[in-house]
């Protein structure tokens, strides 16, 4: 992934004596500038005043700026801005900004970077900036410049003739080093080679780990936001990302692990014990005849909502927080294809060279693959869209618990999460008449069902009656979609619809729910919600499971297979025998009329047969 240009500003610096002092910038956070500490100090070591330019935006400045935290000592050279004016916030990307280090001994790792040194400044009497940019694109070799703790980018590209002092590079100092989209450090010094181009950099790791950074960043207008966290750049292609998702676009979001809306409660046997298996020394873990330094695998089992994945989650945060240790969760929209090399090396930034790169992990390495991917949710509710004017925390206080919670109700944690979802909502603005004995995932259903109702009405989007609403949503869950051209094709074959719509509707899954990675669509979430609406639309619809599995690829045929099989077990484990016993007659009627890729259910070993069910 390229440089985000817009994510790149003009720092300069002002003082009574001289001049001033000239650099780059990079917004990480809504109002926050991290640039380079020299820019902002003069020789006598008093702090320059700070002003911000954002050459990209309409209003660019300069606008006022302070300084939270600076630092400059031989291994960092960094400070943190906080900077006023409507284009601050606009430069600042919604993702949150992640940091990276690198992990493996590989050398040469590509990296680039964005500024305005001052071999780019324009002639005197040009009209437009005073300086234009410059993209630099080099490579890191992680020996390098290792004991000083620092990173040394490495340049062969021609450069625009230097100034009378040489001093091509000045004003880049400050200028954002990335991998990827993952910011590896901000550039401090230009080490003038005889031949091409030498920059230091200062490590990303290093600024994290600086407690009055952190706290500059609790303090500031980012003030809520999780304290961030560096990733391994060779292995991003295959990992999750490490901050929680914070897309709340639905409250039915808030279920997921991946949000942890809720604190991390119990489960200290477990834990103790993972910890313990991840931090024994080469050689002792519990694995009989296995070499020191060899793999090891722990398998983590139990029933969907028991809080497997938070319990992974928290694993992962502490192993990254240990010196020596990276850590991450596999991405799970990866497949074969992926993965597979084709006899030749892998492109750099695919998973396919992630996956060779842990061969040369120089640290010990914690791979999750995670299989299952009330006052917390009442505090992401108020950063939920739609759900911003209602005092969601005062709310929950009101609220009782249950005075009993032993029954199958409450049998797993995911279970009490949407039992106490579903009960703020209820008692918010806009409650929904239940219906006795109503299952608490129709009830987070039809809340959902507002969501696309207001969502799609916001874009303009022509009205569709909610039942064929049902049945793209549905459609979405089962099939999934890789590119527009699948979403399209999945979107067509939905029965009833009619022709010419399918791009807007395509396009209107994927605003509801979007997708990450390789994949054009998201899902409702959670999961356990997700196949409680596919199951019971392809329960309610005959025509719709035969008519989306017509044309549909191998991996979408056993997507469905899996969504609509995991949704008998939960109609079983709720006592919703009528809609366990609908769904799988949709199976028996599929098996008997269409025959699946060999790959989702060979023939030797299909789980129906004729006249006796086997699921």
């Amino acid at each position: 992934m390229a440089v985000k240009f817009e994510r790149v500003v003009q720092v300069r610096g002002r003082d009574c004596t001289g001049p001033g002092s000239f650099g780059t910038g990079c917004p990480i956070a809504p109002g926050l500038v991290l640039t380079a500490a020299h820019i902002l100090r003069t020789e006598e070591g008093q702090v320059r005043t700070p002003t911000v330019t954002f050459p990209a935006d309409g209003e660019p400045g300069p606008w006022d700026a302070r300084v939270l935290w600076l630092r400059y000592d031989a291994s960092v050279d960094a400070a943190l801005l906080a900077v006023s004016g409507p284009a601050a916030t606009r430069a600042t990307d919604p993702e949150p900004q992640r940091w990276a280090y690198l992990v493996t001994r590989a050398a040469s790792h590509p990296v680039d970077s964005y500024g305005y040194p001052r071999s780019q400044r324009m002639p005197a009497g040009t009209t437009g900036p005073a300086r234009t940019e410059e993209q630099f694109a080099g490579r890191v070799s992680p020996g390098t410049g290792g004991s000083a703790r620092r990173w040394e980018l490495l340049s062969n590209d021609p450069l625009p003739p230097a100034d009378r002092q040489g001093q091509g590079w000045a004003g880049m100092s400050g200028a954002p080093v990335f991998s990827g989209d993952l910011l590896l450090g901000v550039v401090r010094q230009d080490r003038r080679a005889e031949t091409g181009t030498r920059l230091t950099a200062t490590r990303s790791s290093e600024i994290v780990a600086d407690e009055g950074f952190r706290a500059a960043l609790r303090t500031s207008a980012a003030q809520g936001s999780r304290a961030p966290v560096v990733e391994p750049a060779e292995l991003a292609p295959l990992l999750d990302p490490a901050a929680p998702e914070r897309d709340l676009r639905s409250p039915a979001m808030l279920l997921r692990a991946d949000v942890e809306a809720t604190p991390f409660r119990g489960r200290v046997q477990e834990w103790e014990k993972l910890r313990e298996w991840c931090l024994a020394p080469p050689g002792t873990r519990p694995r009989p005849g296995a070499p020191a330094g060899d793999l090891t695998v722990r398998v983590l089992t139990g029933p969907g909502g028991q809080g497997k994945s938070r319990l992974v989650r928290r694993l992962v945060e502490a192993l990254r927080a240990e010196p020596g240790w990276t850590a991450g969760l596999l991405r799970s929209d990866l497949s074969d294809d992926d993965l597979r090399g084709d006899g030749t090396p892998p492109s750099v930034g695919t998973p396919a060279a992630a996956l060779h790169a842990l061969g040369d992990c120089v640290r010990d390495l914690l791979l999750v693959v995670d299989y299952a991917a009330l006052h917390g949710l009442a505090e992401h509710l108020e950063r939920t869209d739609g759900q911003e004017d209602y005092d969601w925390a005062a709310l929950a206080g009101g609220l009782s618990v249950p005075s009993d919670m032993s029954g199958r109700r409450y049998a797993t944690a995911l279970n009490v999460q949407m039992e106490a979802l579903a009960a703020l909502l209820q008692a918010g603005p806009g409650p929904l008449d239940i219906v006795p004995g109503e299952a608490v995932e129709a009830t987070l259903l039809r809340h959902e069902e507002r969501y696309w109702a207001r969502t799609l009405a916001t874009d303009g989007e022509r009205p569709l009656p909610m039942p064929l609403m049902r049945r793209v949503v549905a459609a979405a869950t089962l099939c999934g979609a890789a590119d527009e051209d699948e979403a399209m094709e999945v979107v067509a074959r939905v029965p009833a619809l009619g022709r010419g719509r399918e791009w807007e509707l395509a396009a209107a899954i994927g605003r509801l729910y979007p997708g990450a990675g390789d994949t054009y669509w998201g899902m409702l979430q959670p999961d356990r919600v997700a196949e409680f609406q596919a199951s019971l639309t392809v329960a309610e619809v005959p025509t719709l499971l035969p008519a989306l599995m017509a044309g549909a690829t191998a991996a979408q045929q056993t997507q469905a297979l899996t969504v609509l099989s995991r949704s008998v077990v939960a109609h079983a484990n709720g006592a919703r025998t009528r809609q366990r016993d609908l769904v799988l007659a949709r199976l028996d009627a599929l098996l008997e009329q269409q025959d699946l890729a060999p790959e989702v259910l060979p023939t030797g070993v299909r789980p129906w047969r004729r006249g006796r069910r086997r699921w």
